[in-house]
């Protein structure tokens, strides 16, 4: 080997040896953050050094797959647990069925001694407080759609943002591809907006040449090939309980202005935060404010019946945003519930002697009381409903029926999460930096520079010597 020759590949090899440290340095400053590939120094056959990231496309697939799944099952969690708090739990008094137990236990009291003025106050106040909780519950349950409504909007719009920082990010990796030059900063930050993406939608990523990427959804829709393809969507402010996109009331999303079919479990985009919320604003809300309507309904109906002063056709304790009960304007009932104005603490002797009662009645009797508090024990169905039950186990049983929702999502979200992390750990394994091995790296790195340096060294002291002779 001349002297140029060894000379050369030393210089090639002090080279190799600073960009191989360059590298390794900046793994190991980089080692917790997040998103961060670990870099690779390759040299090619023509001795160039390139810098490449570590990748592993089947475990980076599973992993976003994971994190739509992941982040579908919270955002379902979430929701589910605020829906069974709108009603409580049965043993919590403060709860509705805690409020209707009192009420029942508020008529027992007031049958025993029907002449009495506080047990009479009593008994209307807990009327009060259930008719209260019934509107809370129904405002809490609009809230929970609201707030579905508004995250669907907020999801859109990041989206689209971030399907265009991705398309703009392409262009930029293929500009420094074509002129060689290091893209691996800008493909860690292309692959944080598509996890970002994956957590809203499941993806699918399609490398196409000279580093771009076309993100399709698992189901087939097109997001981004060559150009992005925009969502649209309308928020909608205040949100009633007979509002939908069925009857047009609600926005639906589009995609390139054409309807994306999503909620249904069956749609091109589903599978992920998106769908989950649309299923909340569209099936799961819809569905409890239903019963909780049907439930109102129900009680209004029975102590309407129940009161032998009301002439047919008159309003009972119980009114329809002040107007007399309509079977078929059932929807939205719970939060529009109200006593009658005729009913109040200084009337509430009408518990006992009827909401027509002109004048205070028989001190003794106790006849209407009990026929209120037996029309509340009787077994009969609700509007809609197949099940014969008195009104406490009705409420029981959508309240035991709304925990196990939330305690069964709570389940499903901590397991896919406990998924992610177990996929996110064997990536970060795979593609992540390993202190320990960039810092043994580094060692070898020096030993490699300083045996480099020596042999510059050596064809220096042999070239200074053959300019001697």
């Amino acid at each position: 080997m001349s002297l140029s020759n060894a000379l050369s590949l030393a210089s090639a090899g002090l080279a190799a040896s600073s960009k191989s440290a360059q590298v390794a340095s900046e793994n190991v400053a980089n080692a917790l953050t997040e998103g961060y590939a670990r870099r690779e120094v390759v040299r090619g056959p023509d001795g160039t050094v390139t810098t490449r990231r570590a990748e592993d496309v089947v475990l980076t697939a599973a992993r976003r797959q994971a994190t739509s799944g992941a982040e579908g099952a919270r955002v379902t969690a979430e929701a589910a647990d605020r829906i069974a708090g709108a009603l409580g739990l049965p043993s919590d008094p403060a709860s509705l069925s805690g409020r209707m137990d009192a009420l029942d236990q508020a008529l027992t009291s007031l049958i025993s001694t029907p002449e009495s003025r506080s047990l009479q106050r009593g008994a209307f106040a807990a009327l009060d407080l259930a008719v209260t909780g019934i509107r809370d519950a129904a405002s809490d349950l609009r809230a929970v759609r609201e707030d579905a409504d508004t995250a669907i909007g907020a999801m859109v719009t990041r989206l689209n943002a971030a399907i265009e920082d991705v398309h703009k990010l392409n262009g930029a990796i293929v500009g420094k591809s074509v002129a060689r030059a290091d893209t691996a900063a800008l493909e860690d930050q292309r692959d944080r907006l598509i996890d970002e993406i994956s957590g809203m939608i499941p993806l699918r990523v399609v490398d196409r040449e000279d580093g771009n990427v076309a993100l399709f959804s698992i189901r087939g829709a097109v997001l981004l090939d060559g150009r992005p393809e925009p969502f649209g969507f309308t928020p909608t402010a205040t949100i009633l309980p007979e509002m939908s996109q069925e009857g047009g009331q609600l926005s639906g999303l589009t995609l390139s202005g054409r309807d994306a079919r999503i909620g249904d479990g069956r749609g091109i985009l589903g599978g992920g935060a998106l769908e989950a919320a649309f299923v909340i604003r569209d099936q799961t809300v819809p569905q409890a404010t239903a019963s909780l309507d049907a439930f109102a309904f129900s009680l209004a109906d029975r102590l309407t019946r129940a009161d032998a002063s009301l002439a047919e056709g008159q309003p009972g304790a119980l009114l329809d945003d002040g107007a007399a009960l309509d079977p078929e304007a059932i929807s939205g009932l719970a939060g529009r519930l109200t006593l009658n104005p005729a009913l109040t603490d200084d009337t509430s002797w009408r518990l006992r002697d009827g909401i027509a009662a002109e004048a205070p009645g028989l001190t003794g009797r106790a006849d209407q009381v009990i026929a209120l508090r037996d029309a509340l024990r009787t077994r009969e169905t609700l509007p809609g409903g197949a099940t014969s039950r008195d009104l406490a186990t009705h409420l029981a049983t959508l309240s035991a029926e709304l925990n196990s929702n939330a305690t069964r999502a709570t389940r499903d979200a901590d397991f896919a999460r406990a998924e992610r992390v177990g996929l996110s750990e064997q990536e970060a394994a795979a593609i992540g930096v390993d202190t320990d091995a960039e810092l043994q790296a580094l060692l070898l790195i020096e030993r490699t520079y300083q045996a480099n340096a020596r042999v510059m060294q050596t064809v220096d002291q042999m070239f200074a010597r053959l300019m001697e002779i």
